[in-house]
């Protein structure tokens, strides 16, 4: 597809459902629109009031977005897509013009052909369409690609060539050997020719080599061209030197390589976990862990913090595995690799290597592993979710798969990011044995927060109240898990992998109350969402390592708490108690949160800005409220661009400087869906917001 710059345009391939002749032209931005986002231009524009987006999202529910127009171009139309909309799917845009009539538009595969729309969206399209949707023509490409080099121009440091038919390529990846060492290249495509692919690779491609074009194809499937002999015959390319320059770790193209010079071999696609156990970890009353199996069977457990960010002495951590083995316990490791002041980009096969040498200690015995907790932080953007990294989570997996078998394997993010960031993860969480998850639950005080070493306060905690609802955070979790990587299968269990509960800001009766949340509502847990305990942490690292806050993670050691023991010891229990006889389920303390509404000082006029905390249940913002002429306006906000707790527009009515606002949410998470809750705001624009008189620009994206 050809593209001059970000203002060329491509017209969709609508039709008119409403009448024989459109009335005007709908125009996606294919440089600004993709799944996550809406933009399209209308013309003629004077007569279109607004425009609604209707689409189903991946979990089948219906999703509409009312979107105005942009203050600054009344002929564009924009906003954020959440639920991101599912690539290739059906999408209509109703417009809703100043006559009152309306028109409806349909593109039938959203973000292809004709229109490509920017590629930040199609990690991993779906197969078909979710459910009310018509599907994609399904199945396997039955059609064969050929992949042609270009002989003037390829050569073991720049790759150029041809994929026919290309239509239905969304992407190409070269997987070779550049000094025998292997590796992969994602070709890009190139603006002036869809069919034509063309890039440098980070390392040379050994020439005579064997060469795999790997094309990712419209409704995931991948089709795979050998290149028998890398720019030989018939294809005799330019500079024909084999190219060196890959030496030693730290290679991102290195990646799935199956050995190294440890002579370990693994796939390089791990085996999907198909059925997670039915077990419950939980804390014991002497500050130990138990697992407890079906017929109330409970074994010990030990926890270990391995690896290059943790203990990171191979020799003494495989060692210690085989001596808890050998005790008949169970050690529960946290592969703490990437986290902290280990490993960044380049460290892939540093951290397989350790966690090849611990699963080689495994060998038979039972274990759970956690592989990189926390991974959702800041300093990892940009190491684990790419595609080395992606391939590395893939490569640990397959290490336990090989040598471990017995070994369960799970990852936990913190979650605290917006359910669009987690996306990526879903190529992984597919082979994992669990979904699971970290929770730290911890103060806001600054007391708790302070750091002594870096004489600074962490950004973060909570308030005590927010702490008591532990299990609403369980819920948001479970319900971004399930957003994002899909719903689980019938025996796909749920895992408080890294638990954390502090006592300063609440005391050690506090720290015992919030455990206890767990213990009160095991059954319905159980039951729910198929829970099998809380793996909770009984220690903290040193101090300049607390980045939580000094006294926040110092106060996670309860061992010797009589409080905290207690409620242990009850927990302990009901596990076993659920283990041998089931569990019940009558009712459980989840509810939705209670939201607030903060008025942004730029509204005024039209223009309205609003930010809801907390954003991550609100599916739906109605702003309600009666214009200057008496008239009753009830208005769809759309998602602000900049910020996901953010609701912003232009007002098909200007609201009224004084008078009564009603913000109605509707809620959705994996306990609640379509809740609703009214904030009223007694009076608009007046103290203690003094918002502008006319409407400004928006805030930029």
């Amino acid at each position: 597809m050809f593209r001059k710059s970000v203002f060329l345009f491509l017209l969709f391939n609508f039709f008119l459902v409403s009448q024989c002749t459109a009335l005007h032209n709908v125009t996606l931005q294919i440089d600004g629109a993709s799944t996550n986002w809406i933009s399209a231009l209308v013309s003629p524009a004077s007569d279109v009031v607004q425009m609604q987006v209707e689409y189903t999202a991946r979990d089948g529910a219906h999703i509409v977005h009312v979107i105005s127009p942009a203050s600054w171009n009344r002929a564009l139309f924009a906003a954020s897509a959440s639920p991101p909309i599912p690539f290739g799917c059906p999408v209509t845009f109703k417009l809703t013009l100043n006559s009152e009539a309306t028109e409806e538009y349909v593109h039938e595969k959203y973000c292809m052909e004709p229109v490509s729309c920017n590629a930040t969206l199609a990690l991993s399209p779906p197969t078909s369409c979710p459910l009310s949707v018509v599907p994609l023509p399904g199945g396997p490409s039955p059609v064969q690609h050929f992949v042609n080099l270009s002989p003037d121009a390829t050569s073991s440091f720049w790759v150029q060539l041809q994929v026919l038919p290309a239509a239905d390529v969304m992407n190409l990846t070269l997987v070779y050997t550049s000094d025998g060492v292997p590796s992969t290249f994602v070709v890009p495509r190139t603006s002036f020719d869809s069919t034509v692919f063309m890039g440098a690779p980070s390392w040379a491609i050994s020439r005579g080599s064997s060469v795999i074009a790997r094309l990712a194809l419209v409704g995931g499937e991948t089709q795979d061209v050998i290149i028998p002999a890398w720019c030989v015959e018939p294809v005799n390319c330019t500079s024909q030197g084999s190219g060196s320059g890959h030496v030693g770790n730290g290679n991102p193209g290195e990646v799935g390589s199956g050995t190294n010079a440890d002579n370990y071999t693994l796939p390089s696609t791990p085996p999907p976990a198909l059925t997670s156990p039915d077990l419950i970890v939980w804390p014991m009353p002497n500050g130990t862990v138990a697992i407890v199996f079906p017929g109330g069977r409970t074994q010990l457990a030990e926890i270990l913090w391995t690896g290059v960010a943790a203990w990171n002495d191979i020799t003494g951590v495989t060692s210690e595995i085989q001596t808890i083995i050998a005790r008949g316990h169970a050690p529960l490791i946290h592969s703490y690799q990437f986290g902290d002041n280990g490993l960044r980009a380049g460290g892939y096969k540093t951290a397989l290597d350790f966690d090849v040498a611990m699963a080689r200690a495994i060998g038979q015995g039972f274990a759970i592993v956690n592989l990189d907790t926390e991974w959702d932080v800041g300093d990892l953007d940009g190491v684990l979710n790419t595609l080395a990294g992606i391939q590395n989570f893939k490569d640990r997996i397959s290490a336990y798969r090989v040598y471990a078998p017995n070994a369960l394997v799970v990852s936990t993010p913190g979650l605290w990011s917006p359910v669009e960031t987690y996306y990526w993860f879903s190529e992984v969480a597919q082979y994992l044995d669990f979904r699971a998850d970290t929770v730290m639950v911890i103060s806001n005080d600054p007391v708790c927060t302070y750091r002594n070493c870096s004489n600074s306060n962490c950004p973060c905690g909570r308030t005590t109240d927010k702490a008591m609802r532990v299990l609403e955070t369980l819920d948001e979790h479970v319900y971004k898990m399930n957003t994002a990587w899909g719903q689980p299968g019938p025996n796909t269990r749920f895992l408080n992998a890294d638990l954390g509960i502090t006592d300063c800001g609440w005391g050690s009766s506090g720290q015992a109350e919030i455990l206890n949340k767990f213990v009160e509502n095991m059954d319905c847990l159980y039951v729910k969402w198929k829970w099998s305990g809380s793996w909770m942490r009984n220690g903290s690292p040193s101090d300049c390592e607390r980045w939580m806050g000094t006294l926040n993670e110092g106060g996670m050691e309860w061992a010797g708490n009589s409080n905290v023991a207690a409620v242990a010891e009850a927990g302990l229990a009901k596990a076993i108690r659920i283990m041998t006889e089931g569990a019940t389920c009558e009712s459980w303390d989840i509810v939705p949160w209670k939201h607030s509404a903060i008025i942004s000082p730029s509204s005024g006029g039209y223009w309205v800005q609003i930010t809801i905390s907390p954003y991550f249940d609100v599916v739906g913002c109605e702003f309600i409220y009666t214009a200057q002429d008496g008239t009753a306006v009830v208005w769809n906000m759309p998602r602000a661009s900049w910020g996901f707790e953010d609701f912003a527009g232009s007002a098909p009515r200007s609201v009224p400087t004084g008078s009564e606002v009603r913000i109605r949410l509707t809620l959705s998470s994996s306990t609640y869906s379509n809740a609703t809750e009214e904030i009223v705001v007694p009076g608009w624009c007046t103290n203690p917001v003094q918002c502008n008189s006319v409407s400004p620009s928006p805030s930029p994206s």
